[in-house]
């Protein structure tokens, strides 16, 4: 049970943190 809320909220981060990564690639 507990995986469930702890994949939910680390999954947001982890696309946010992917989306910053790809927009400073773009910008180096």
């Amino acid at each position: 049970m507990a995986l469930k809320p702890d994949f939910s909220k680390g999954l947001l981060p982890v696309i946010l943190q992917d989306a910053d990564t790809k927009q400073v690639l773009m910008l180096g």
